[in-house]
């Protein structure tokens, strides 16, 4: 076990993996193979990172950018980003369409969610300790918590997600067991605004609460990842 502040993370992609795709978990955090993003992933981070364009600034304007500014963004970020890093791209994925796609996304949501929201923090960092007798930290970044106290995850996915989806969403619970644990209070809600790709993209909203006694099963979690990274490995009975 580390100091306090040199300890090792645990995220919610971690634990996301741990518990759904053993084998990647393995392979990225175990033997530590870090395969190249697709396009549809640095599409994403490209996208979020117009979105934290526009509410920075928001947070002392209280305006939304105009939407010619946030296309115009993401394009110029879009090209700097396929330029720069290694992207193995699915079939079918191709920058051009990767591209049009990305801008019709950004565009959906500048114009159906963004108005509605009040920024308090952007893609803010945290790393929250667990205990000073647990092994590792809790790690990762809130996209958004608005001044209301609400945390809120963006998401584009190709189908719209479920309700039944929102209220399981391992990022959301540990967003707001972060939250807790930082910030000494509970968190007002938990909400994901979601693009759902196609044609004619179309936002969703969609609220949900997590509970202290799920919060407390999201500790168990960690506890047997924090188990399985010291033994180099992961089994089934590790993951229930």
């Amino acid at each position: 076990m580390g100091a306090e502040g040199t300890k090792r993370g645990i995220s919610a992609t971690m634990i996301t993996a741990f518990l759904h795709y053993p084998r990647q978990f393995e392979r990225r955090y175990i033997q530590g193979i870090k395969d190249p993003a697709n396009g549809a992933m640095v599409q994403s981070k490209v996208w979020h990172a117009t979105v934290e364009h526009n509410y920075r600034q928001k947070i002392a304007s209280g305006t939304d950018l105009p939407l010619a500014h946030i296309l115009e963004f993401f394009a110029a970020t879009f090209d700097q980003a396929f330029q720069a890093e290694e992207i193995a791209f699915r079939p079918g994925e191709t920058p051009a369409k990767l591209k049009d796609q990305g801008l019709a996304i950004a565009a959906a949501y500048h114009q159906a969610i963004a108005p509605k929201v009040r920024p308090l923090l952007v893609e803010e960092r945290f790393r929250v300790s667990l205990g000073e007798d647990f092994s590792h930290d809790l790690i990762g970044v809130w996209d958004l918590v608005d001044q209301d106290d609400m945390v809120i995850d963006h998401k584009a996915f190709s189908r719209a997600p479920s309700q039944e989806e929102a209220d399981e969403n391992v990022q959301l619970g540990i967003y707001a067991l972060a939250y807790r644990l930082r910030m000494g209070k509970l968190e007002k809600g938990l909400r994901l605004d979601v693009i759902v790709k196609g044609s004619q993209p179309r936002p969703l909203q969609l609220s949900t609460t997590r509970t202290n006694d799920d919060c407390r099963r999201l500790l168990g979690v960690c506890e047997r990842l924090a188990q399985a990274l010291q033994a180099g490995g992961v089994d089934a009975h590790s993951r229930r």
